[in-house]
């Protein structure tokens, strides 16, 4: 049934000590709904991460400094990567 779940979208699986920068890459890159968590070397799938697990994650960050500062910021001075109109690709 795993296999089938991700027959139209590649199953890249995180391990327990993956960062959430790298869970966010994934659902990102990928356009995942949940990325499995595995332990390394075993066949067996220990939890999922999803997208509305994510987004519940941070909103509970809400009032933390770290946060409030990262939040607050213009995405201009956050360093992302922004591509130009040209690479954008767009469905009619």
């Amino acid at each position: 049934s795993i296999v089938e779940s991700y027959r139209w979208s590649p199953f890249v699986p995180i391990t327990l000590d993956s960062s959430m920068l790298t869970v966010l890459l994934l659902l990102s890159k990928y356009r995942l709904r949940n990325v499995p968590v595995i332990e390394p070397d075993k066949p067996v799938i220990r939890n999922f991460i999803t997208q509305t697990g994510v987004v519940k994650g941070l909103q509970q960050c809400k009032g933390r400094d770290w946060f409030d500062y990262i939040s607050a910021l213009p995405l201009s001075d956050l360093g992302l990567p922004f591509m130009s109109i040209d690479e954008v690709i767009l469905f009619p």
